[in-house]
């Protein structure tokens, strides 16, 4: 039993994490990203701005099942909607803090679709809504990714609900993203 609610406090952290990431990011898409291409200096020396391409930010919606595979591990699956369309399976690792009602996930998901492989950190608060459930609400920030992914950032919130006594993370992650490289 006490390893059972030892678990389901590890994996409410996990929701947590996944879904708060770190809010360090919360610039990343104030602005547009701009991406000069190769030619865009003149032989004078003048710039071509014609070879300038801006990268706007545009909606995300990633829908997370996953399962605890360890005390600080879960995996599972993502379908993710909006500014890139995929589904694939999702690895995570993620360390709790705080104490009793207070407490606090950090992570980072690895997302590996058919179009490639991205990372997302996160960063949310645990509330325990039962004995062995809590919901994890927070932010998170997608980090660079390759193939299709090369160049993807974004930001956004979380909203994740653990179920301890059945080992499952089930969730939500919503807010903008864009590509450097203007696709």
């Amino acid at each position: 039993m006490k390893n059972l609610i030892l678990n389901s406090v590890l994996s409410v952290t996990l929701l947590a994490i996944t879904s708060i990431i770190v809010g360090c990011s919360d610039n990343l898409l104030q602005s547009d990203s701009v991406v000069e291409s190769k030619n865009s200096i003149n032989k004078d020396g003048s710039n071509n701005l014609n070879n300038i391409t801006e990268s706007t930010p545009d909606a995300i919606t990633i829908n997370l099942n996953l399962f605890f595979t360890g005390p600080n591990t879960a995996a599972g699956t993502f379908e993710i909607s909006g500014v890139a369309n995929d589904t694939g399976s999702v690895n995570q690792e993620f360390r709790i803090a705080g104490q009793g009602n207070t407490l606090t996930v950090y992570g980072k998901k690895t997302l590996t679709g058919q179009n490639g492989e991205f990372e997302i950190r996160f960063q949310a608060r645990i509330i325990p809504t039962g004995p062995t459930t809590a919901i994890a609400e927070g932010n998170f920030v997608i980090l660079n990714g390759s193939g299709s992914y090369f160049g993807f950032h974004g930001q956004g919130e979380t909203y994740i609900e653990l179920d301890f006594a059945a080992g499952t993370l089930t969730g939500v992650y919503e807010g903008q993203a864009h590509f450097d490289n203007g696709n």
